[in-house]
């Protein structure tokens, strides 16, 4: 006898959670022929909304599935529209936020499964996690880690420079915590954020997050070991400037060449950024470690700090 969407929904119900038996059954359902439908994969989000208790099976199938909708299936392939972002949104949201640890997995996933995504999806998808640390009163070693997966997907903004809207919410989120029971991470993921975003906000076209995370290791650095990474930091930001100094083939020689004249600006922290940090740092009054540490990554590669820059430390106890 066949077994329909309705059978496996009538088994599910009956013990009130899907369990990892039940993965398999919902498996065969919306992959029959290798193809999500959209009715299909309405009838996922209506089972992990029915069910909010499930076997950690069917998250990866839920996650999985839906990334293949939204990237390998929805025209045009590979690439999330504003239409199809919208599709998504609409899907798991509730109250203007996401509904569950699973759909902010999800929305991350999509992220770096994409070739290319809007802009919006990725700020959205970090005050996602930024409203799941204010909930939670601390930054755990997830939140840290779904952080810098929506920094450097491949699927969001397809370069190494951290936006202005990207960079805000860092800074909200290292607003609104006290660090004293954060993961450590956490300190070297807003000095690294920050730096990105003004070092390379001006006009310089760099590689691609991809490329950059591929080539230098300095990027993809999870360690906790906070001291060491003080000790490390005046180094560093010249490690990521040699990154687009040494192009490793001739595309990356001719992008190089392309670029060159506006190279030197782009190293630069210009007026507006700034004047961007200058009014961040002072908005709370307090000098903190982690703007201590990205004080001295600035002044590693450039000794006399931005006048506005430097105006706000001499402010701040």
């Amino acid at each position: 006898m066949r077994v329909t969407k309705a059978d496996v929904e009538a088994q599910i119900a009956g013990r009130g959670r899907i369990e990892e038996q039940d993965v398999l059954a919902i498996r065969r359902q919306v992959y029959p022929g290798g193809v999500i439908s959209a009715e299909e994969a309405d009838w996922l989000f209506a089972l992990h909304e029915r069910f909010a208790e499930h076997d950690e099976a069917w998250a990866r199938l839920f996650v999985e599935a839906l990334t293949d909708v939204m990237v390998n299936q929805i025209p045009p392939l590979g690439h999330v529209t504003p239409e199809n972002m919208q599709w998504l949104l609409d899907r798991i949201m509730q109250d203007e936020q996401v509904r569950s640890a699973t759909e902010l997995e999800l929305l991350v996933n999509v992220l770096e499964k994409a070739i290319s995504a809007p802009d919006p999806l990725a700020v959205f998808t970090m005050q996602q996690v930024k409203a799941e640390v204010l909930r939670n009163n601390r930054l755990a070693e997830r939140e840290v880690a779904m952080l810098r997966r929506a920094l450097y997907a491949a699927g969001g903004q397809q370069n190494i420079a951290i936006t202005r809207q990207e960079a805000e919410v860092i800074y909200d989120i290292h607003d609104a915590r006290s660090g004293t029971e954060d993961d450590p991470a956490w300190i070297e993921l807003f000095v690294k954020a920050l730096l990105s975003h003004l070092m390379f906000v001006s006009g310089y076209e760099p590689p691609t997050r991809e490329e950059a995370l591929r080539r230098e290791a300095w990027l993809n650095d999870t360690t906790t070991d906070t001291g060491r990474f003080m000790r490390n930091m005046v180094e560093s930001p010249a490690k990521v400037m040699a990154l687009y100094r040494a192009p490793a083939s001739s595309a990356w020689e001719e992008q190089a060449s392309r670029n060159a004249a506006v190279q030197a600006e782009a190293e630069q922290v210009i007026d507006a950024e700034a004047n961007w940090l200058a009014a961040r740092m002072l908005r709370d009054g307090t000098l903190s470690q982690a703007e201590r540490l990205l004080i001295e990554a600035l002044r590693a590669e450039k000794p006399q700090l931005h006048p506005a820059i430097q105006a706000a430390i001499n402010k701040l106890p």
